[in-house]
């Protein structure tokens, strides 16, 4: 409990950091003439209004990590203000008298069943509600399945190359960039810019496609749950979701097989210290 504690507010106080470099970051030409007036410069927020801003962040972080624990929990499934105090007697390191946990085990029990039942549910409608978009989605113009069950349409044909094993091997990489959403439109992912994937690392649905796609093409993909997560799906994805990608290929290349650099521990670092200042006394001597 007391990681989980600290990996919220870390999240937290990681969101404001974040966010305060997102303030500082250069603005667009166009606005830099007028940000340069210190006449147009933001106001010194008072106590109160920095109070505001910082609790939501870090309760913007908290939320966002009670949703990875699990899509079915509900703060309406709480008491807000023994929440409250819970982070409270926390942060404190102290715990109020009643909550000890022998008094709590039985209703975090109870809560715990209530919790399965909601996700055996939802795992059920997921599975249905997938399975009724993927009949409409492959009766659309042009869509085509792969052997394993996963619907693809091509949006851009793409003229580069196909992956190749003996080019690229067993454990290729791929530079995508794509578009992640369920079957009622909600964005679970999105990349700004390419980023690095190993293929074969990723759920298989999503691997054997980037096995089939020439690079430069976009296509529009539909993994069912059994290919995507299934049972096990994380977070706001939840299980035996069907996965939904606008997805393009931006590269496919051969894993480096340089070795990856020597990460230096503090124990080396001081060793290799030790080791410099025995060399200049030598040498002084």
């Amino acid at each position: 409990m007391k990681t989980m504690c600290n990996s919220t507010l870390a999240l937290g106080i990681s969101f404001l950091s974040a966010a305060a470099m997102a303030a500082g970051e250069q603005p667009p030409a166009e606005q830099q003439t007028q940000a340069a007036s210190p006449a147009a410069a933001a106001p010194t927020p008072d106590s109160e209004t920095v109070k505001k801003h910082v609790g939501y962040f870090i309760g913007h972080g908290v939320g966002q990590q009670l949703a990875q624990i699990d899509p079915v929990f509900s703060l309406n499934d709480v008491d807000e203000n023994s929440l409250l105090d819970g982070i409270r007697d926390g942060m404190a390191n102290k715990i109020a008298d009643g909550f000890s946990q022998e008094n709590v085990s039985p209703s975090i029990e109870v809560f715990r069943r209530l919790l399965e039942q909601r996700r055996a549910k939802l795992a059920a409608d997921n599975l249905e509600a997938g399975r009724v978009y993927m009949e409409e989605f492959a009766r659309q113009e042009g869509v085509q399945k792969t052997e394993s069950g996963v619907l693809y349409l091509v949006v851009e044909p793409g003229t580069g190359v196909k992956y190749d094993k003996e080019k690229h091997g067993d454990a290729p990489e791929a530079s995508v960039t794509y578009k992640g959403t369920l079957v009622n439109g909600a964005v679970f992912d999105e990349t700004s810019e390419p980023i690095p994937l190993p293929v074969d690392r990723l759920v298989p649905g999503f691997s054997e496609v980037l096995r089939m796609m020439p690079v430069g093409a976009r296509w529009k993909v539909v993994i069912p749950s059994s290919l995507a997560y299934g049972e096990d799906g994380p977070g706001v994805i939840g299980p035996n979701a069907t996965l939904i990608f606008d997805l393009k290929l931006e590269g496919l290349q051969k894993p480096d097989s340089r070795p990856a650099p020597v990460q230096l521990t503090p124990e080396m670092l001081q060793q290799l210290q030790q080791q410099m200042q025995e060399g200049e006394g030598a040498s002084n001597s």
